[in-house]
């Protein structure tokens, strides 16, 4: 009866060292990592959220907006757009400028300044574009009152897009003799540019009569596509480059 109760003995002891074993092995199993561990930088994603495409606001008149001859899609501002893969907002009305309403194209025409609350509702954009200024040299008070009403609306432009880029140009004429009041014109654009953050670019160069459609005054279609040429190097040539859709780790699918 001894003998028994010893082998019994020796048979529970096993199982209770089994038990432990089994314990210590599943603790061992949920334990902490290492106070320190090398991540693996080696795994890249094969792929990535595509960027969102740029959009870009262009303000102006008729050279904007398309005029006889000119759809309004085959405008320089749509063109220079689809050559940037731009999303592309238009706010132009032909003869308007910062002083000029056009009012002798269409009664709902306004100037610069008092569309922009329309603008600022209905549009966004990353950059935006402003020209125009040539329609003012008709305005009544022309001479006292262009510096005062661009730098108006080009700052409050600037306070309702405040993150957009604006690119400021020049008024466009159709040759390089422009008359005086327009070179005065291109100055005060260029100061107003410096005191809002804006960029200035001097379009003096762009046009030439062989570029102007039989009206003298705007671009044929040939010179709407050399005006784009024209702005997509502008743009470039300040680090602008043309989108490119699709995810930024391509290369891995």
């Amino acid at each position: 009866m001894r003998f028994l109760d010893v082998r019994h003995y020796v048979a529970m002891l096993l199982a209770l060292v089994s038990v432990v074993v089994v314990a210590v092995v599943l603790f061992d199993g949920h334990s902490a990592p290492p106070p320190y561990s090398t991540p693996d930088t080696a795994r890249e994603p094969l792929s990535a959220e595509p960027r969102a495409r740029p959009t870009v606001l262009f303000i102006g008149d008729s050279y904007t907006a398309g005029h006889i001859g000119v759809k309004g899609s085959q405008t320089f501002a749509r063109l220079a757009a689809d050559q940037m893969g731009w999303i592309c907002n238009i706010d132009a009305e032909g003869g308007t400028g910062y002083l000029a309403d056009g009012r002798e194209n269409s009664t709902d025409f306004a100037p610069y300044i008092k569309r922009l609350a329309r603008t600022r509702s209905q549009y966004l954009a990353d950059y935006i574009v402003v020209s125009g200024g040539r329609n003012d040299l008709e305005v009544a008070g022309f001479e006292s009152n262009f510096a005062t009403a661009a730098s108006r609306y080009l700052r409050a432009l600037h306070e309702a897009f405040p993150d957009a880029k604006m690119f400021l140009l020049a008024p466009f004429w159709q040759n390089d003799n422009p008359p005086e009041a327009l070179r005065q014109e291109r100055a005060v654009i260029e100061a107003i540019a410096a005191n809002v953050g804006a960029t200035f670019i001097n379009t003096s160069t762009w046009l030439n009569p062989k570029m102007i459609s039989g009206d003298g005054i705007h671009p044929s279609l040939g010179g709407h596509r050399e005006l784009a040429d024209e702005m997509v190097s502008a743009l470039r040539s300040r680090g602008l480059e043309p989108f490119e859709s699709g995810p930024l780790a391509a290369a891995h699918s």
